[in-house]
């Protein structure tokens, strides 16, 4: 990752931070101190995949599991817009601006993330398995949202409640008509997921011609 993409990474957070700071300061209200954990989240993948990309493919994919896994949180944090609702005296611009800000800034460490991994695979598997891969794992994205939005289910339960989490995800893959909202969330979150990744690769690979 370079330099200039590292420090304006660097002040997205710190100016999402500042808002924390000033929603607490001006308005004695800390409600939305959990942005902070969920950004620290959202870095994770970018993070691994800054590192995946210093390797080889071979090198690089038995990480790409632990990879896939952790990916979800950086585009879940767009999800927090749930939590938008008038808290006086807070304005209600002001948080939607403090959400924007840190879920505008989580996805786009996403996408950055899913850019390495993708022309990571492309290098070693060629363009179509880039491809497939991408949209699989944004589908796959998806559905962690469902889990982890509706379901409360974290990254992290994989290793500390394997078991419970594995009878949710089954009991809806095996029930599909009892659960028709799992695959109405994870298909209209992947396609969206799809086609802002899409957006991202064409609008910098038709910058990177101009120059």
């Amino acid at each position: 990752m370079n330099r200039t993409r590292a420090l304006l990474l660097i002040l997205s957070f710190l100016w999402c931070v500042a808002l924390l700071a000033a929603r607490h300061v001006v308005f004695g209200q800390v409600s939305y101190g959990f942005l902070i954990w969920n950004m620290f989240l959202a870095a994770l993948p970018l993070a691994l995949s800054t590192a995946m990309v210093r390797t080889t493919v071979w090198l690089a994919l038995p990480v790409f599991p632990v990879w896939l896994l952790l990916f979800p949180n950086a585009p879940y944090v767009l999800t927090d817009l749930f939590h938008l609702r008038p808290k006086a005296p807070v304005p209600l611009w002001f948080d939607l601006l403090l959400l924007l800000s840190s879920g505008g800034l989580s996805l786009f460490m996403g996408l950055v993330s899913m850019r390495q991994v993708h022309g990571l695979v492309t290098r070693g598997f060629g363009a179509l398995t880039g491809w497939l891969v991408v949209i699989v794992s944004m589908f796959a994205t998806g559905f962690g949202i469902y889990l982890g939005r509706f379901l409360r289910w974290n990254s992290w339960d994989v290793l500390t409640h394997p078991r419970a989490l594995g009878s949710d995800i089954a009991g809806r893959l095996l029930h599909p008509l009892r659960h028709s909202e799992v695959y109405a969330v994870t298909a209209g979150f992947g396609a969206l997921l799809v086609l802002a990744y899409a957006l991202f690769v064409t609008e910098a690979d038709a910058a990177r011609r101009e120059h």
